[in-house]
């Protein structure tokens, strides 16, 4: 299940809600594919800070307890990270993976916040 909130002005609330059904042990996760121009930075194990080359910021900060990995031109085990920048071309791309262990049900609770670059400082 899925719930987006929109939070104006820049405030993006995601909740995910995902239900193991064989009660076995699964590595669920939540994935983000993040602009080939864009800097990714992992903050903490909750945490990635994404950075435009025109100085906007995007923090992707998760409330469930999991940790963040970076996948850019994966092919094993399974294909992630990848992109078709024009047809027939593949190229590499950050894919930012949210995974969470669990045998019964994941609820993640995403906040996204995307923030205005800074005043330049020789401005004042």
């Amino acid at each position: 299940t899925r719930t987006l909130e929109h939070r104006p002005d820049r405030t993006v609330h995601i909740r995910d809600e995902v239900v193991v059904s064989d009660r076995q042990r699964h590595s669920v996760r939540q994935l983000f594919q993040v602009h080939p121009d864009c800097d990714v930075q992992t903050v903490d194990d909750r945490t990635l800070r994404l950075l435009a080359p025109t100085g906007e910021r995007c923090t992707i900060t998760q409330a469930l307890a999991g940790s963040w990995s970076i996948a850019r031109g994966r092919r094993e085990p399974t294909p992630l990270g990848w992109y078709s920048p024009r047809p027939m071309t593949i190229a590499p791309i950050a894919t930012c993976v949210y995974a969470v262990e669990t045998d019964d049900r994941a609820a993640f609770d995403t906040l996204i916040e995307v923030r205005s670059a800074p005043p330049d400082r020789a401005d004042g």
